[in-house]
């Protein structure tokens, strides 16, 4: 099979400080079964799920899990209405105008998209490539930073919308992606994932994952993609106090946690909510996979029950909304969703 654009500008144009060649590691995803006839549903569900969950999750941000409970959009002082987006959607947003505008991923074109306008409640390693590739005029390669933060996964699921039928630039885009803003291993493990989840839940139906084997299967089939992309570093979790990876999380945890039945709350105490990617990554998958076919329990399991509660809330809607569709969201959330509009047109033409 010919050399692929990305692949080639892969192997000719970046150089490698801190990452490994992840592309040598962990198995291709296995996109198996046929895309359903609903896929614009689909992929609408997907990024406006997204969105959703970041809008609902805002209003909690850094409250401590389980002080408050919400079900409604919260108002924003800055940004004024109920239903207003943080930069989960925000980024999410400007990956898929990079995509369709540049024919698939361009880093390049990427990075400059992020540093083109203010970026709403900016976390500390966006804000240090900002100033590496704004600032200080690096190149996009050399601008992200050493970061195992959830600020690279939170904005990929586009990626697996674009890129659903080719496995091998689905990988290769996640962690490039990943790369411009996290340089770490951890953070481009993390944007593979999430680009693959997507990718495999736009195949299935909710009854694909009723089965508790079917879940475990669904988390380590996540796992084996990322095996050895993690340099064998394991990183310390607030929540156990103990090394861990996330292809530990995946294969192990993950799967653990939904047999042995534990509410939100008793995972939370376990895997973890915070913005260690460590953390909201593995209980947003808990959240979704807790009840698949429910996209509005999803959304309140995960904001309700973690302390970086926009972000997993945006990685759970969005894997929720993709398994569902858009008819799955409630309709209080889309009235008064912020650019609920163009995130539909971005959907219909990231499948069409």
């Amino acid at each position: 099979m010919p050399e692929s654009r990305l692949q080639s500008l892969y192997q000719e144009q970046i150089e490698y400080e801190r990452v490994r060649d992840f592309m040598a590691f962990g198995e291709l995803p296995r996109l198996q079964g046929a895309l359903p006839d609903d896929l614009q549903n689909r992929a609408r569900g997907c990024l406006v799920g997204l969105a959703v969950g970041d809008a609902l999750g805002r209003g909690v941000e850094g409250m401590r899990p389980g002080a408050y409970h919400v079900e409604e959009y919260q108002g924003w002082t800055l940004f004024g209405k109920d239903g207003t987006i943080t930069d989960d959607t925000q980024l999410a947003m400007h990956l898929s105008r990079c995509l369709l505008e540049s024919d698939g991923l361009n880093p390049e074109d990427l990075a400059r998209r992020f540093v083109s306008e203010r970026i709403r409640g900016i976390g500390v390693a966006t804000y240090r490539f900002v100033r590496n590739f704004k600032t200080k005029g690096l190149p996009w390669h050399h601008a992200g930073v050493d970061s195992a933060g959830n600020g690279a996964v939170m904005r990929v699921p586009p990626l697996g919308l674009y890129y659903r039928d080719d496995p091998a630039d689905l990988k290769l885009a996640a962690g490039l992606q990943a790369m411009v803003t996290h340089n770490n291993s951890m953070a481009i493990a993390s944007s593979i994932i999430l680009a693959e989840a997507t990718a495999r839940l736009l195949r299935m139906s909710p009854q694909d994952l009723d089965a508790p084997d079917s879940r475990r299967q669904f988390c380590q089939g996540l796992a084996a993609t990322i095996e050895g992309i993690e340099d064998n570093q394991t990183y310390r979790s607030a929540q156990p106090k103990s090394g861990a990876t996330l292809h530990q999380r995946l294969a192990e945890d993950v799967p653990r946690a939904l047999e042995r039945e534990l509410t939100p709350v008793e995972a939370e105490s376990r895997l973890g909510g915070s913005a260690y990617v460590l953390e909201s990554l593995s209980m947003a998958l808990f959240c979704f996979l807790r009840t698949p076919g429910d996209f509005r329990q999803v959304v309140i399991d995960a904001v309700n029950h973690s302390l970086d509660s926009d972000t997993v809330g945006a990685i759970a809607g969005a894997l929720a909304g993709a398994l569902n569709g858009y008819e799955s969201i409630p309709d209080k959330y889309l009235d008064e969703l912020e650019f609920r509009e163009e995130l539909v047109e971005l959907a219909d033409q990231l499948v069409a």
